[in-house]
């Protein structure tokens, strides 16, 4: 059979080409991800701190406080973040 080694070759160089290309697509899928949700911890870190802020400024003490908790959780898992890459 003339021409078989040729498309044997060419199929597995396919199926490289195929699987290269989903790995590329799952790690650029991660990549945007991971960008995401840093930004979402971000904003709810940024919202907790608005809505205590405001809620202080309407004398609403108790509330406030309920408020502040995620900006409070936010930033210590961002300092705990940073001082064990510090460590590293």
């Amino acid at each position: 059979m003339p021409g078989s080694a040729r498309q044997i070759i060419d199929a597995h160089l396919a199926k490289e080409r195929a699987s290269a290309e989903a790995l590329t697509r799952l790690t650029k899928a991660e990549s945007t991800g991971v960008r995401w949700g840093a930004v979402g911890a971000q904003l709810i870190t940024f919202g907790g701190l608005i809505a205590g802020v405001v809620l202080i400024l309407m004398d609403k003490g108790g509330a406030a406080i309920i408020g502040f908790m995620p900006a409070i959780l936010g930033g210590s898992a961002q300092v705990i973040s940073a001082v064990r890459r510090k460590g590293d």
